[in-house]
Order: C-alpha cells, then structure tokens, then sequence
C-alpha cells in the first residue's frame, strides 16, 4: 500500500500535528507502507533537522497570524508529476490549508480514495484574532473540505461528539487516540531526576 499524506506542517516543526504525522510515518514504514508526504519548507533555523526521505517540500512563507506555522506555495505541475510517479492508492489529508486542498483536488481528479486526519478546532482561535465573525463561515467551508473523506481520524471521542452535533457523519468519524509512550512516560518517573 501507498499512501500520499498532504499536511501543511511536519518534521522538524515542533507541534502536535507535526509530531504526530511523523510518528505515523515512521510506523506505517515498519509494516512496509510506504508515504510520500508533501509539506512546506520548514523555517530556517529548523531544515538542518528536516526529514528528506519521502517528503516533497515547497517553498513557504511565515503565517502573518502565526509565523511558527508556514503557508506553502506549491508548484501543482510538481505534484501532478509526484502523484502520477507515486501512485498513491489513498491519499490522507492532514490540514484543511494550500497543501490539504491540493490533496483533495488530486483525490478527486484521480479518483484516489481520501481520508483526513482533523487535528485542531480553529474556530477556537478566532477571538484571539478578533475574527470570530468568520466563525459560520470557517465551519462551512471545514464541512466542504471534509465532505468527500471516506473517513475522518480525529483525536477524541469529543471531538468526535462536538462534530457529530455539528450534522458531521458519524460514521465517518473514526476514533485515532494518540497514548503515550510509556517507556518515557510513567508513574514511577522520580521527577527530580530530570
């Protein structure tokens, strides 16, 4: 199997989303899935520790909102050519910005079946900015984004629960809990010590 990952953040940036994909990755390669992930250039100071095995990069600029993440700006010839090379058998959308759309437009051009991973409530955020009027609209255009995922990977069961009240499929939306690495983290753990 083949699975081509559009995200707009991953390894090296240090984020949940990011972590997580690259966990993802790493598993999916020991049991002899093979990824392509498409993602932008991380900043500067992070590309010496950036990935290069089975991650496409585009150019990027900060985010005005949140200069930490990086708003790609794909070449779509480049991808076109990546996805015809790859023949992906799924395609797994993990942002709902320029590279996750571009997910979806191959999926749908091709016929490539299409999940998403849903990682951040953003209309959360939107007070923070003064932009909670954009609210309606920002949920109407995730429910467009969504609309033609076989399946929908979300973090909790409420989450799951708040989408569901929102007129979400339920049967679309698939429980992917993250755990805890118990080898690094547990109980006994003398916190002094580190």
């Amino acid at each position: 199997m083949k699975i081509a990952i559009f995200t707009d953040t991953y390894d090296p940036d240090v984020n949940g989303v990011a972590r997580t994909l690259r966990r993802w990755t790493c598993y999916l390669e020991t049991k002899g899935v093979r990824t392509k992930v498409f993602a932008p250039e991380p900043a500067a100071s992070l590309q010496q520790n950036a990935p290069t095995h089975s991650v496409e990069r585009f150019v990027s600029l900060p985010f005005f909102l949140y200069p930490e993440c990086r708003l790609a700006l794909p070449n779509p010839a480049h991808i076109r050519r990546e996805i015809a090379h790859f023949e992906p058998d799924l395609i797994h959308v993990a942002t709902p910005f320029n590279l996750g759309l571009f997910g979806i437009h191959y999926a749908r051009k091709y016929n490539i079946p299409l999940i998403a991973s849903y990682h951040t409530n953003f209309d959360q955020y939107l007070s923070f900015y003064n932009l909670q009027w954009m609210e309606k609209l920002l949920w109407r255009y995730k429910e467009w984004f969504h609309r033609d995922c076989k399946a929908i990977f979300v973090p909790s069961e409420t989450t799951r629960l708040d989408l569901i009240g929102r007129g979400w499929e339920p049967s679309k939306l698939k429980l992917w809990s993250r755990g805890v690495n118990h080898g690094t983290f547990h109980p006994m753990v003398n916190m002094r010590e580190h």
